[in-house]
């Protein structure tokens, strides 16, 4: 348990014996658009991530906006409800963490986390925007987490980050 009385995703996971399968990057399964201004890198920036987009043209001190799109297969079966808690729970354990928003919503085929908020990371303060789903697949649960990271003074690359929010996909 973490000092906020819910365990991480990792503990979870690990205590329900949930393990990863990756999601073979050569078919289509999750994906999201890359909104004006948004870059899609190689995969080679990021080994094992199924997408990676930059907003090149806002980096500043060597660092870049970015979004990180991850999806694996799970090998077993989990509880939506306890895992997205844990999701919740993970994102308030960051460093000065300001919560803006927490919703846990059914969706087509599965589950939505949406949780948004701003810390603190390496000296700049960020607003992280972090999306999990969890769908049933043919070949099981499938879980894809979109992570997107702005400055929080950029607020108007919002309205980019919640077009990748909106259009993240899960394809069979």
């Amino acid at each position: 348990m973490s000092d906020n009385g819910t365990p991480t995703i990792q503990q979870f996971l690990e205590e329900a014996g949930i393990g990863f399968r990756p999601a073979d990057v050569s078919l289509p399964a999750a994906a999201v658009p890359a909104p004006e201004g948004w870059t899609v890198l190689g995969p080679e920036v990021l080994p094992g991530a199924r997408q990676v987009l930059a907003a090149v043209d806002r980096s500043r001190d060597g660092w870049s906006p970015n979004a990180v799109l991850v999806d694996n297969t799970l090998v077993g079966s989990v509880d939506a409800a306890g895992f997205m808690e844990c999701a919740v729970g993970d994102a308030r354990r960051m460093p000065g963490w300001s919560e803006a928003i927490a919703r846990v919503e059914p969706v087509e085929a599965g589950t939505r986390a949406v949780i948004r908020g701003t810390y603190e990371a390496d000296g700049r303060t960020v607003c992280v925007t972090t999306v999990y789903l969890l769908t049933e697949r043919e070949a099981g649960q499938h879980l894809a987490q979109l992570t997107a990271t702005i400055e929080a003074a950029a607020v108007d690359m919002l309205d980019g980050v919640d077009e990748m929010v909106a259009g993240l996909r899960v394809e069979d």
